[in-house]
């Protein structure tokens, strides 16, 4: 069986077979070992015949990794023909595995049960994304974040107990005073910098006009590439997993700084599988690696990103008789003009409106890049018009 989920090519992790434990000291010897060794991700079960489920106790309250419970059966049919006593003693999963499921239920054991042949697409790709968890999970026991700059002033959502976090997810979250970023800031040699403008150039759709040196643009891509060097060479110093950034706190006041957000540094670190969080978002960068790390091998990734822009604020006054209308009795659809300078920024346009004490979000419904159009009982108000 093992050689069997290991060659459908179906699975990102190698199934490893240890034996078949026959007693409870034999149950406590595997799990222990599954919990000392670096590369074992989780435990996979599966109870081949009848298994006493006093046997697990132990072992069950030793375990540390993840479980996988695999309620199948070795045969897809059942022999009649042929079978005998001796084929019914080796081939009692149906009641080992309602053993086993009810000494896990009573002790409460967390874990992730598959039910179907092992041979069958469904519960092969049942058990691919528990190794993806698992994967998910072991990466983040060891999870270092850096965070250069504190979180933005007076935003709830990128705080966070870090204690709790390391306790129950494994991250450690440090924080990096941007002085030691702008340590190997200085240290960034201008031949390194000028081959990563060249890859810029080579990997990106640009103007050509940014190419020219003596242009203020260029200079922009040059600091850009500059500290893309420094971030990557601080966190493969510290053995950082992820990172986040603060546009408050983006260097010293003794020239030493960045001139920007390292917004294309924060893509390309990506990339490479770096978590990244913005404004100090420890908690997104923590879980874009381990998004990251649980794609591995598959078709598509994933990205950090904040969706919307702001591009204006608009003030909306609809009026009868030259009386503003605050609220009507029904639904009406409302045609706006996106400003000129707005246009073509985006793939879509959204209205964050706020009337009445409420705040409401309208959809653009029309694919005209210039308008935007909407539906409202509620037709004047202030709104803010966002772009991505």
């Amino acid at each position: 069986m093992v050689n069997g989920l290991n060659e459908s090519g179906k699975l990102p992790v190698k199934v490893v077979y240890k034996g078949t434990a026959n007693s409870s000291k034999e149950v406590e010897a595997v799990f222990k070992a599954a919990n000392n060794d670096d590369k074992c991700v989780g435990v996979i079960t599966w109870m081949h015949t009848f298994s006493p489920a006093k046997m697990w106790i132990h072992g069950l309250q030793q375990l540390k990794k993840p479980l996988l419970h695999l309620h199948t059966q070795f045969n897809k049919e059942i022999p009649w023909d042929t079978m005998d006593m001796d084929f019914m003693n080796l081939n009692q999963s149906a009641h080992g595995d309602r053993e086993f499921g009810h000494i896990c239920t009573r002790m409460r054991i967390r874990r992730k049960v598959v039910v179907g042949y092992w041979k069958e697409e469904e519960t092969l790709h049942k058990i691919a994304v528990w190794m993806r968890v698992c994967a998910g999970w072991a990466d983040s026991q060891d999870m270092l974040i850096i965070r250069f700059g504190d979180q933005m002033n007076n935003v709830a959502v990128t705080d966070g107990d870090k204690v709790e976090a390391e306790q129950r997810m494994g991250y450690h979250v440090d924080y990096c005073p941007a002085s030691e970023l702008m340590e190997y800031h200085k240290d960034i040699k201008n031949a390194d910098v000028d081959a990563l403008v060249a890859t810029y150039f080579n990997d990106y759709d640009h103007d050509a006009s940014l190419e020219d040196k003596s242009t203020e643009a260029y200079q922009k891509v040059w600091n850009a590439a500059k500290a893309e060097l420094a971030l990557r060479a601080i966190l493969k110093a510290k053995g950082a997993k992820g990172f986040t950034t603060n546009f408050d706190d983006l260097g010293q006041t003794d020239g030493s700084y960045f001139d920007q957000i390292p917004g294309l540094a924060s893509q390309r670190l990506m990339a490479e599988g770096y978590g990244f969080g913005a404004e100090g978002d420890w908690k997104s960068a923590a879980l874009y690696r381990t998004v990251w790390v649980m794609n591995q091998g598959l078709p598509k990734g994933c990205s950090f990103l904040e969706d919307y822009t702001f591009a204006c604020s608009l003030r909306i006054n609809v009026t009868k008789s030259g009386k503003e209308i605050s609220k009507t009795d029904q639904t009406y659809k409302y045609i706006i003009d996106i400003p000129k300078k707005y246009q073509n920024l985006g793939t879509s346009y959204r209205l964050i409106g706020i009337g009445a004490g409420q705040v409401y979000i309208f959809d653009d419904m029309d694919s005209n890049p210039a308008t935007l159009t909407y539906e409202t009982d509620m037709p004047t108000m202030t709104f803010g018009l966002v772009y991505k």
